[in-house]
């Protein structure tokens, strides 16, 4: 494996000789608005996709761990504007891979390709439960929500490849009420 159970064959091979970048809590990985000319990979540490309201206040739209990609809408598109904002809740390392090297890796590997769209798949997922769970109108109904989905999503232990049985995911990214 390259660097933990998230970065092994062959997620790894998206990342493999890729620039890191380091960025202190509290820091903006990117901005709303800005043109996007990599594609990020979260390394290590945790990270907010957020949007600001007219008032000023940072409204968390997703909670995001390794190995995310960022942003979550421009995969595969170089030079599209980035909708959202990122930033850092804790130390956090990307992998920084220009946009032509991820479309060329991906192309040249159908494993890789499949692990991608697994990967986004389950972060859409989890954005579609976000979701439905701010539907609901009293704080029961949205409790209840949020715990059925923890209890399905991140209670698991899906098997390795080699057999055994991996840690289940983290309840971090999923994103509060």
């Amino acid at each position: 494996m390259l660097f933990g159970s998230g970065f092994g064959s062959p997620f790894g091979k998206l990342v493999s000789g890729a620039r890191i970048k380091r960025y202190p809590k509290h820091q903006l990985l990117l901005y709303g608005g800005d043109t996007v000319i990599d594609l990020y990979v979260l390394k290590k540490g945790v990270a907010k996709m957020y949007d600001i309201d007219q008032k000023g206040n940072e409204k968390i739209l997703h909670l995001l761990k390794p190995p995310c990609l960022l942003p979550l809408t421009a995969f595969g598109t170089s030079g599209q504007t980035n909708d959202w904002f990122y930033g850092s809740i804790t130390d956090c390392e990307v992998y920084s891979v220009s946009y032509s090297e991820a479309e060329r890796r991906v192309a040249a590997d159908g494993k890789l390709a499949a692990s991608l769209m697994r990967h986004i798949t389950s972060e859409m997922h989890e954005l579609l439960t976000r979701l439905s769970s701010l539907g609901k109108s009293d704080a029961h109904g949205k409790l209840a929500q949020v715990l059925t989905f923890l209890a399905v999503r991140h209670t698991s232990e899906p098997p390795t490849a080699a057999g055994g049985a991996s840690r289940s995911r983290s309840a971090t990214n999923c994103s509060p009420i």
